[in-house]
């Protein structure tokens, strides 16, 4: 983890989203040990009017029913028109590059 003093001051907006919009994957593995690397499937929802808490233990709740599963956790974020994701909890099982976020 890297900490680092913040100064208020240098943010361009103070826009706050109350209640933003959350994109849940779940990653089913297919046929687990048959193939390498292993192949997956994802199952993919997008959850408003929520806390990013009740949204974690929702995908925590959800990942038993898919066998070998993974969930990741974004916030949605819009940019302009571009729908930017930025993950919260998880790691994808399909991304070379390991870093788990919760």
């Amino acid at each position: 983890m890297k900490l680092s003093r913040l100064n208020a001051n240098n943010v361009r907006s103070n826009l706050l989203v109350e209640r933003p919009r959350y994109r849940v994957i779940l990653w089913e593995q297919i046929q687990p040990g048959l193939s390498s690397p292993p192949a997956y499937r994802s199952h993919e929802f997008e959850i408003e009017d929520a806390d990013a808490p009740e949204v974690i233990e929702w995908s925590r709740g959800q990942v038993e029913k898919y066998a070998g599963g993974e969930s990741v956790v974004y916030v949605v974020v819009m940019i302009g028109s571009d729908t930017c994701l930025v993950r919260i909890h998880g790691s994808d099982p399909t991304q070379t590059v390991e870093f788990d976020v919760g």
